[in-house]
C-alpha cells in the first residue's frame, strides 16, 4: 500500500475514536444515573402513621383545653393515645349531675381502652353548682352549642374523622347524649347511654337515623327502669326505658319488635334491627344493676366501643 494513502487510513482511524470518545463524554453528562439526584427506591421505609404531624394540644397524653362559646369559656379533657393514626375516631363522654370531667374519666376507664384502640376521648365539663347539663329542647340550648363548639375545635387540632364522632354519657350525661343525637344527628355518628335521665325525650326529631346502644339496670333506684311519674318532689318524670328505645327504633325506622337474647345471667339484650340506613337500636338489661358504670356483668365502657366501631 503506498505510504500517503496508509497515512491518510491512519488519520481516518484516529479520528474516528475521537469522535465516538467526545459522544461518550455527552451521554455520561446527560445520564440521570451520573447526576447528584438521588434515586429512591422501593426499599426506602415510608414514613410512619403514628409520626404524622399533630398541632399544639394533640400530642399524648391527657390535656386541659379551654375554649370561647358565644363569649363564654368552657372547657374540656382532651386524651390522646401515643400511636395516633389518620382519620381518628372520637368517643366524647359526658358525666353525670353534679360529676366532673375528670372524674367521668377516671371511672368510665375510656382513656385506657383508647390507648389500645387508638381513638381520642374528649371529657366536657358541665357548667353550674352542682354541674348539671341542658337537657331543654330549645334552639339556643347553650351546652348543645359548647359540645358542637368542641367538635369543631378538635378538627382542627387533630386529624379527626368527622365521620367518626361518637356520644356517651352517664346519667344526666346520657339524657345529654339523647340530645345531641336529636339536635346534631347529622354530626353523631352513634350514642350510648348508660342509667340515661331522658327528660323531655319526646322531644326530638333527627335529622337522620342514629345508632343507639343503652345500658340499665333494673335496680337503679335513681333513674328507675321503669320509669318516674311527675309528681310533687320529682324535678322530672323520666320514660320506661323499652319506651324511651322504642321511640328510636321509630326514629330509625326499624322493625317495631325488638329481637330478644340472653348472653349471660342478668343479662338481657332487645335489638331493634331492619333500620334505616344500617342503624340499630340495643337496649342491655342488667338484672342486678344499679345507678353505677358497671363493669359487670358486662363492661360498659368495652360494650359500648365495640358498638361504636361496627357505626
Amino acid at each position: 500500500m503506498p505510504r500517503k494513502l496508509l497515512a491518510l487510513l491512519i488519520l481516518v482511524i484516529i479520528a474516528a475514536f475521537i469522535s465516538l470518545a467526545a459522544a461518550g463524554n455527552f451521554g455520561a453528562a446527560s445520564s440521570p444515573l451520573a447526576s447528584n439526584t438521588p434515586i429512591l427506591t422501593l426499599a426506602d421505609p415510608p414514613t410512619p402513621e403514628s409520626l404524622i404531624p399533630r398541632l399544639p394540644g394533640c400530642t399524648p397524653g391527657t390535656h386541659v383545653i379551654q375554649i370561647q362559646v358565644n363569649g363564654a369559656a368552657r372547657e374540656y379533657r382532651l386524651h390522646v393515645p401515643a400511636e395516633l393514626h389518620r382519620q381518628v375516631s372520637l368517643v366524647i363522654t359526658l358525666h353525670g349531675y353534679a360529676g366532673t370531667a375528670k372524674g367521668v374519666e377516671l371511672y368510665t376507664g375510656f382513656s385506657d381502652i383508647a390507648d389500645s384502640q387508638g381513638f381520642l376521648v374528649a371529657y366536657p365539663q358541665a357548667l353550674g353548682t352542682p354541674s348539671m347539663w341542658d337537657l331543654e329542647p330549645v334552639g339556643t340550648n347553650q351546652d348543645v352549642q359548647f359540645i358542637n363548639a368542641l367538635m369543631d375545635d378538635l378538627l382542627q387540632r387533630c386529624p379527626l374523622d368527622a365521620a367518626h364522632i361518637y356520644i356517651a354519657g352517664h346519667s344526666r350525661g346520657g339524657g345529654m347524649a339523647h340530645r345531641l343525637a336529636c339536635d346534631l344527628a347529622p354530626r353523631i355518628a352513634a350514642f350510648a347511654a348508660v342509667s340515661g335521665a331522658f327528660y323531655q325525650y319526646q322531644v326530638c326529631s333527627p335529622s337522620r337515623p342514629v345508632p343507639v346502644i343503652a345500658i340499665h339496670g333494673l335496680e337503679d333506684q335513681t333513674v328507675p327502669y321503669y320509669g318516674r311519674a311527675a309528681a310533687p318532689g320529682n324535678l322530672h318524670a323520666t320514660p320506661p326505658l323499652p319506651d324511651w328505645a322504642a321511640s328510636w327504633a321509630s326514629h330509625d325506622g326499624c322493625a317495631p319488635s325488638p329481637d330478644s337474647l340472653s348472653p349471660k345471667k342478668d343479662v338481657k339484650i332487645d335489638t331493634w334491627s331492619h333500620c334505616q340506613d344500617g342503624a340499630v337500636v340495643e337496649l342491655y338489661t342488667l338484672a342486678s344493676g344499679g345507678h353505677a358504670w358497671p363493669a359487670e356483668p358486662v363492661n360498659a365502657s368495652q360494650v359500648i366501643w365495640d358498638f361504636f366501631k361496627l357505626h
